[in-house]
């Protein structure tokens, strides 16, 4: 007897800007043992492969998505404050990027 098939979802992340320098590569593929992927999960993803310092550049002291980075899905910016509880599953590509404050006077 066997138990349910593992299922398993990819989610495509590209990487831009400073976060591109911070996580070292351009894009990276994440597999989840879940059916259901969300924001959450990929940036909690992210924190544990590259370093628990990643999390303040993430998500943010009441654990929403950090008003500096923008999130993408298949093109649709996502709004930070709302976000990182959205479902993801399926998308054919997540894009993260930091706004970083202009410096000069």
């Amino acid at each position: 007897m066997t138990g349910a098939p593992q299922i398993r979802t990819t989610t495509e992340i590209s990487f831009f800007g400073t976060l591109r320098r911070r996580i070292g590569c351009r894009e990276i593929s994440l597999e989840f043992d879940s059916p259901k992927v969300t924001v959450g999960s990929i940036l909690e993803r992210l924190i544990e492969i590259r370093g628990e310092d990643l999390r303040e550049w993430l998500i943010n002291d009441y654990g929403w998505v950090d008003a500096r980075c923008m999130i993408f899905v298949d093109g649709e910016h996502l709004p930070s404050a709302t976000c990182i509880d959205r479902d993801v599953t399926g998308a054919k590509r997540l894009q993260l990027a930091l706004a970083t404050p202009m410096a000069g006077g």
